[in-house]
């Protein structure tokens, strides 16, 4: 890595940037999944209907490339 395959985690945890080679992570934004995520459960208890549709929402995190990616080699 990333000579053969480049790798890329999802939440950027504390030990993700002191990995060997440091892990590329796409961030959410955290606290925003955690408080849509709970409104949506309280939702579903208070109005079970909404198990007839499911719910599907866009977030804005930040891609932060580290050293387990690396730009594709041409020949």
């Amino acid at each position: 890595i990333p000579e053969e395959i480049s790798l890329v985690g999802f939440g950027d945890y504390l030990t993700t940037p002191h990995l060997d080679p440091p892990l590329t992570t796409f961030a959410p934004p955290m606290r925003q999944l955690g408080e849509m995520t709970a409104n949506y459960l309280i939702a579903r208890v208070e109005k079970p209907s909404l198990l007839d549709h499911p719910m599907s929402q866009r977030i804005r995190g930040e891609l932060l490339i580290r050293g387990s990616t690396a730009p594709v080699g041409g020949d």
